[in-house]
């Protein structure tokens, strides 16, 4: 095995074993709107905590996305009921929680329904690689410099394994972490990419990964929807500032013509900032958040852009070269709304 020793991980882990008694159940949550990294991680947690002696269950907001299900573990996780009655059921099992754990995001308004469950439960750990305005507190693992949670997952489980003197590792966790891991990076060619994200996938594959099928399925193996929405977008999408800043808008009506989801369209942005001399890309498309209407940003920069600066303005957040936001329209008409956010993406690009 290769060596993944790492402090942080170290210090985290001792704190789980110490705080926790074994055989105590436990929570896992990422964000809403899980990505290849959040699912990824936070299955692999689960088998972690699991073979460390624990009863470990993953909520989400929503169902796994398709591309996702090539993982063996995805039908473990639970979907968060919208139903009032047994919301109150699972808020009422909080009590007898032994921990919540938080991955790939840390805070209580990026998980969407599940957020009465964080207020619930005040022993939490959380485990992200996005970056955060304060310093994070001691049973929060937050490091901005991690190419994706899937990496500090692997890290973690290799600590538990040093400490329980016991290996924790398996082909199932391995294949999780991995294609979140796999996701966050672009293929391990995003700047995010450190050595220890090499030496992570290195030890995944030594446990018997096979790459090829993740990549197949990530980004190889797409729908004619997606095809069709990425038409649709490139053929109206605009270019200002010199080329540097891209932009695209859909309405519901796009959405219909080509019959896309929402999985359908994560890629446009990225495919966007990557026409030569891009810094800034944005997608914004209408939809609607907790029956409310709003306009969602997709955004992407060069190295040349922080684009975590515009979301996080926006009451986003993310990574430097990949965020994202939502506007409410507050009374605004869907387009008012949109040149608002233009203004305020020239005016930042402009700086």
């Amino acid at each position: 095995m290769w060596d993944l020793s790492n402090e942080r991980a170290l210090a985290l882990a001792s704190g789980i074993l110490k705080d926790i008694p074994p055989a105590s159940e436990l929570w896992i949550m990422p964000h809403v709107r899980a990505d290849g990294d959040a699912i990824g991680s936070c299955l692999g947690l689960k088998r972690i905590l699991t073979k460390a002696g624990y009863h470990a269950r993953l909520f989400l907001d929503e169902e796994v996305k398709e591309s996702y299900r090539l993982l063996p573990q995805w039908t473990e996780a639970e979907l968060w009921p919208e139903e009032p009655e047994k919301e109150a059921d699972l808020l009422a099992e909080c009590k007898a929680v032994g921990a919540l754990f938080v991955l790939d995001c840390h805070e209580a308004s990026r998980l969407g329904r599940r957020e009465k469950c964080f207020e619930a439960l005040t022993r939490r750990f959380i485990i992200d690689h996005h970056l955060f305005d304060t310093l994070p507190a001691e049973q929060e693992w937050i490091e901005a410099g991690r190419s994706s949670t899937s990496e500090m997952i692997v890290l973690l489980a290799a600590a538990l394994s040093q400490l329980l003197k016991k290996d924790l590792f398996d082909l199932d966790m391995a294949t999780s972490l991995a294609l979140g891991l796999y996701t966050d990076t672009g293929g391990l060619r995003y700047s995010n990419t450190g050595v220890d994200s090499y030496l992570c996938m290195a030890a995944l594959r030594q446990i018997g990964v096979k790459i090829a099928p993740l990549a197949e399925a990530l980004f190889a193996s797409r729908p004619l929807s997606e095809l069709r929405a990425k038409g649709l977008a490139f053929s109206r999408a605009c270019w200002e500032k010199d080329g540097r800043l891209a932009w695209v808008f859909f309405n519901r009506e796009d959405m219909l013509s080509c019959g896309a989801s929402d999985e359908d369209l994560a890629g446009i942005c990225s495919d966007l900032r990557e026409v030569r001399g891009t810094d800034l890309a944005l997608f914004i498309r209408l939809t609607e958040e907790q029956g409310q209407e709003v306009l969602r940003i997709n955004l992407r920069s060069s190295e040349a852009f922080d684009c975590s600066s515009l979301a996080r303005k926006w009451g986003g957040g993310g990574h430097m070269r990949a965020s994202g936001a939502s506007q409410p329209l507050l009374g605004r008409s869907p387009e008012e709304q949109l040149e608002k956010i233009l203004a305020e993406a020239r005016q930042a690009l402009s700086r």
